[in-house]
């Protein structure tokens, strides 16, 4: 290890000095410097982005599009000219773009001619296609529908969630006003038949006020009453129940002529208290239609119902009765609800009121420190999702379309929602350097901005509750350079987005471009060591500055402990949705530790069982040769000659009386002669009956004798012994070898089938005693 030289040991001490706080000298970032991968677009007027939003109400709902995927599509529309138009649909939509950014409230038709027009006078065509372009276009501004051009500032969440609810309550409140008019109807219906058992409904003047103005000059209204007559044979209806009809009956007249409250209420404060108000408003309705319902259908029971419908409150309303209710927006942001409003908001949370908390977030500040500096920040999602039955979503006005349907799945459901939205802006709601939104979206790139929805509505479990598509490289720690990019390649950290931050750039130091060290480490890795190990590293992000060129920039250690608490609060988030859950991890290695031991368990069982079959076959091999060679020395006589042959019968010893001196008329008797010829007769009648060769398999042992030496004549049997295949196949002489040879003494080789063969008499000499 060669030493570290003077100079660099000494800027590595006061770099590290820096880095710890105490003091040290550094120098300042280029005020122009940005983050490496942030460095191709510096220019936000070159960024192509959704904004401005094509705002329209649709047949299906409402409609949100970027300017940039309508344009093509409605400069198609034009007749003769469309291809002029295509051409230069950039050219518009950087036109229009800048012009909505100085003029967002005008009228979006009229703003999109005049960039038509500028558009035209730079291309500077000739007059005839001047005027038929100019013909086209004002053609296709025409035949638009209603729409509204939507830049990114500070409301535009508001604007969109706006909208949204416009789009919602009104269509709600068509079905409902439906089904009012129906109960009307039959309310009116109702009281128009008791009104029939009125005496009073059959005097002169009642019929006549009946026939009507026209009709009455040709009728005698009083002769008509008296040939009607009163109404009889019918039981007139109860006067509480009368009066029980009309109040029902002007409540709902009453709702259908009245004028609504708007879709949309704003709020600062006080939410609760406004939608208890506004709920109250339509309680009476409420309570009036489900008794015209009842009296409708003939079901209802004073007894039963009026407890009910007396003590009918917002909880129990259905979802189409809350869906016509105006929609209470709570509009605050982070600095405020951390000063005094986080305990209300709790509580509102937790109320089941369909408020909808609209918070503007700053993911570069930490509304609880001192100085704003995030260091351990608080989660305002986190303690929303702790309330667990409140919708949640972390969002930013640069994913306009994830936004969108977060407040759509927030207003379908009937409880409260909390949507914390990142503007791009800065506390003051200024344009940062990059452009609201480049800088919205380094937030997410940065873990400073996560995106994530919690739908309580969605399931019983966390992986149905949480949402959390939309984010960068989700499955970890930093979104990389590119997709698939190894390691090596540079990512793009919480400390990358705080470079974006002016009132962060005290927590970066320039490092000498001459300075290389190994202490000098990439934060990403820097973050991964040990504490032994940290503690000698000094972390650095990657810069350029305003004419490209790559710097270092060190980190201060207050900056690294925010960069560790972002990282882990989207580990956390990470866990919860099931993308990096530690307990799936620890049970598929728990699974594949038990698979690995299970199959050892396996192998270990098979190489037993192996082991005793090869043991068995062993033993009963063994067991099968003694058998045979037990039988072959039980069947042998000692003079080696077949058992079942006659014995032998052997010369009886002299007697001292015979062995003197006799006449030589004297001579052994000739009795004695036929005990030893008798054998030898036996046997050459016993050759007469051999004549195919033939194998005893049962005393078989298995030797391999006699099929190493011709495996077509002798074969193996489904047990493993030998017999004769095919006789023909080898010699008579291979047949006596083979006899010769088996231990068992099994073989049999017969006599000759080839009269030809050489040698045959002393084969068959050989052979003999194997026939026997």
């Amino acid at each position: 290890m060669t030493r570290t030289e003077p100079s660099t040991a000494g800027a590595l001490r006061e770099l590290r000095r820096w880095h710890l706080g105490s003091g040290g000298g550094a120098a300042a970032l280029p005020a122009d410097a940005v983050p490496l991968l942030l460095a191709p677009f510096r220019d936000p007027a070159r960024v192509r982005h959704d904004y401005p939003l094509v705002v329209r109400r649709g047949v299906e709902g409402l409609e949100v599009r970027a300017l940039g995927d309508v344009l093509p599509e409605w400069l198609a529309g034009a007749k003769s000219q469309a291809r002029i138009l295509g051409d230069n649909s950039r050219r518009l939509e950087r036109r229009v773009r800048l012009m909505v950014a100085h003029e967002p409230d005008r009228d979006a038709r009229e703003l999109l001619r005049e960039a038509g027009a500028q558009m035209l006078a730079e291309l500077q065509l000739r007059g005839e296609v001047e005027a038929a372009v100019r013909a086209d276009f004002e053609a296709v501004c025409a035949g638009l529908p209603d729409f509204a051009l939507l830049p990114l500032r500070p409301d535009t969440a508001l604007h969109l969630l706006q909208a949204t609810i416009a789009q919602r309550v009104e269509g709600a409140r068509e079905q409902f006003a439906m089904r009012v008019r129906d109960l009307v109807a039959a309310l009116q219906a109702l009281l128009q038949v008791e009104a029939q058992k009125d005496p009073d409904a059959h005097t002169a003047q009642a019929v006549g006020r009946s026939l009507g103005g026209a009709a009455a000059q040709f009728f005698d209204a009083g002769a008509l009453a008296r040939t009607v007559g009163q109404h009889r044979g019918t039981v007139r209806v109860d006067p509480a129940r009368r009066a029980r009809l009309q109040q029902a009956l002007a409540t709902l007249e009453s709702h259908l002529t009245a004028s609504h409250a708007p879709e949309c209420v704003v709020v600062a404060a006080e939410a609760a208290a406004r939608f208890d108000s506004l709920a109250a408003d339509l309680l009476a309705t409420v309570r009036a239609a489900r008794l015209a319902e009842l009296e409708r259908r003939g079901t209802y029971d004073p007894e039963r119902h009026d407890p009910v419908l007396a003590a009918l409150g917002w909880q129990e309303l259905t979802a189409e009765e809350l869906a016509i209710l105006p929609v209470v927006v709570l509009q605050t942001s982070v600095t405020e609800l951390a000063n005094h409003g986080l305990q209300s908001l709790m509580q509102l949370l937790v109320s089941g009121r369909p408020v909808q908390v609209l918070v503007e977030e700053s993911p570069g500040r930490d509304p609880m420190s001192m100085d704003g500096s995030p260091r351990v920040r608080l989660e305002l999602g986190y303690l929303g999702i702790a309330c667990r039955e409140a919708f949640v979503q972390q969002a930013t006005a640069a994913r306009p379309a994830h936004l969108l349907r977060g407040f759509e799945r927030a207003l379908r459901g009937m409880r409260t929602g909390l949507h914390l939205v990142d503007s791009g802006l800065d506390a003051m709601h200024r344009e940062p350097p990059l452009g609201a939104f480049l800088h919205a979206g380094a937030a997410i790139e940065g873990r400073a901005q996560p995106l994530f929805q919690y739908d309580p509505a969605s399931g019983e479990t966390w992986a149905r509750r949480l949402d959390f598509t939309g984010n960068p490289a989700p499955d970890a720690d930093w979104p990389a350079a590119a997709a698939g990019a190894d390691d090596a390649a540079p990512v793009f950290t919480f400390a990358d987005y705080a470079l974006l931050e002016p009132h962060l750039r005290d927590a970066f130091a320039a490092v000498p471009a001459a300075l290389d060290s190994a202490e000098l480490v990439p934060l990403a890795a820097f973050l991964q060591l040990d504490d032994e190990a940290a503690r000698r590293s000094i972390p650095f992000v990657v810069f350029a500055a305003g004419d490209g060129t790559p710097g270092r920039a060190a980190v201060r250690r207050w900056l690294v402990h925010a960069c560790r608490d972002r990282l882990r609060y989207w580990r956390t988030l990470q866990e919860l949705a099931g993308v990096r859950n530690e307990h799936v991890r620890e049970a598929v290695q728990q699974a594949r530790r038990e698979a690995a031991d299970q199959a050892a368990r396996d192998r270990e069982a098979m190489a037993q069982q192996h082991a005793t079959e090869l043991t068995a076959v062993r033993e009963q091999a063994t067991a099968t040769a003694m058998q045979g060679l037990a039988r072959m020395l039980l069947e042998v006589d000692p003079l080696g000659e077949t058992t079942g042959a006659a014995p032998v019968v052997l010369p009886r010893a002299p007697t001292p009386a015979e062995l003197a001196p006799a006449a030589p008329a004297a001579a052994v008797p000739a009795a004695a002669e036929p005990a030893v010829a008798e054998p030898v007769a036996a046997a050459s009648a016993a050759d007469d009956d051999f004549d195919e060769p033939w194998i005893d398999s049962a005393r078989c042992s298995t030797c391999n004798d006699c099929v190493n030496l011709n495996s077509l004549m002798f074969v193996y049997n489904e047990n493993k012994q030998a017999r004769i295949a095919d006789p023909r196949a080898g010699t008579f002489a291979q047949l006596v070898q083979a006899a010769e040879k088996c231990p068992s003494r099994c073989i049999h080789p017969g006599k000759p089938l080839n009269p030809d063969e050489p040698d045959l008499p002393a084969l068959i000499a050989r052979a003999a005693p194997f026939n026997t």
